[in-house]
């Protein structure tokens, strides 16, 4: 198949920008990522001189040629894995991931993965080197449920990056977490960063780091838990885990961030911690994610309902999330 070539003549109000600024403004199907890398392998011409720097100046009226490669076909296997779709459009698609399922692929996890899933329910337009996480603009972590966005195109994709890079996306999740803070409410905001001897985690502990935000607030309390609504400002692998563990109060079942729940003497709390001691993974859920559309500017929210196992868990604390 031979290269779909692209013209583009600068406008005169991007005279002196970026060559990737003005090939991104002109190109909306073609990802920011992917113009530096055609950029980078002299794929692309400014008044027939080949360029190979995306941060080269370029003047009005410049005539730009870009020669796009064909995409290969996809590294990733189209699999019939269920799928609960919330929503989907031209643009996006909206699901609600079932704890256990692992987002994209990666070492150890070449197959069974969202993605995987996501290929054979729709057309995903990335091209190769882009396809194991293909329209991802957020995550989810295996062990996490609930509402996941993902977009179908590159010039969705980086619109809607672009929209939580902002923080203009409200994220909203449910935590079941242990013991009983003070306050019935508060917000965490700390540095960010890798953890310095277990490399397996992250810690809000740093010197240097990007800033995580992070904001609670108690739904409920029962004998041994409290039910929080997290809204999370950053997005931060982790954030939520780490920043409620460092405050004293990890979710219940997170043993990377927390232990075991201990059990009680009190007769009458027993029968609560069988409940949460059979949780098979950590208490947390995506619950609600809003936005203002990044094409129209409607005000667009979704919400994943608490999965059984969940929903039992916070009946305890009292809690019944119900969508509004």
């Amino acid at each position: 198949m031979a290269d779909d070539l692209r013209t583009v003549t600068v406008p005169a109000e991007a005279d002196g920008a970026r060559l990737d600024v003005v090939l991104a403004a002109a190109l909306e199907d073609v990802s920011r990522a992917r113009l530096k890398r055609l950029i980078e392998k002299g794929r692309v011409t400014v008044d027939d001189q080949p360029v190979t720097h995306a941060s080269r100046r370029v003047a009005a009226g410049a005539r730009v040629v870009v020669a796009v490669e064909p995409p290969e076909p996809s590294r990733v296997a189209a699999e019939d894995i269920p799928l609960d779709v919330l929503y989907e459009d031209g643009h996006i698609v909206v699901v609600n991931k079932p704890a256990g399922l692992v987002v994209h692929p990666g070492a150890g996890n070449r197959s069974g993965t969202l993605v995987n899933a996501l290929m054979a329910h729709t057309a995903l337009d990335f091209p190769d080197d882009d396809s194991e996480r293909a329209g991802l603009v957020h995550r989810l972590d295996k062990d996490t449920s609930g509402v996941l966005l993902v977009t179908k195109h590159p010039a969705a994709l980086e619109r809607y990056q672009r929209l939580f890079a902002e923080r203009k996306a409200d994220k909203t999740y449910l935590a079941l977490v242990k013991g009983h803070p003070k306050a019935d409410h508060g917000r965490i905001e700390t540095l960010y960063g890798r953890h310095p001897f277990n490399r397996l985690k992250f810690t809000g502990k740093v010197a240097r780091g990007k800033t995580a935000i992070t904001e609670w607030k108690v739904a409920g309390r029962s004998r041994l838990a409290t039910a929080m609504e997290v809204r999370i400002l950053t997005g931060r692998t982790h954030q939520i885990r780490v920043h409620l563990a460092e405050m004293g109060f990890p979710v219940v079942g997170d043993l990377l961030y927390g232990q075991p729940l201990q059990r009680p003497s009190e007769v009458a709390a027993q029968v609560e911690y069988r409940a949460l001691f059979d949780l098979k993974r950590q208490a947390l859920h995506a619950w609600r994610l809003a936005f203002p559309d990044p094409y129209t500017g409607q005000r667009r929210t979704f919400e994943a309902p608490l999965p059984p196992d969940l929903a039992a868990a916070f009946a305890l604390a009292g809690c019944r999330f119900e969508r509004r």
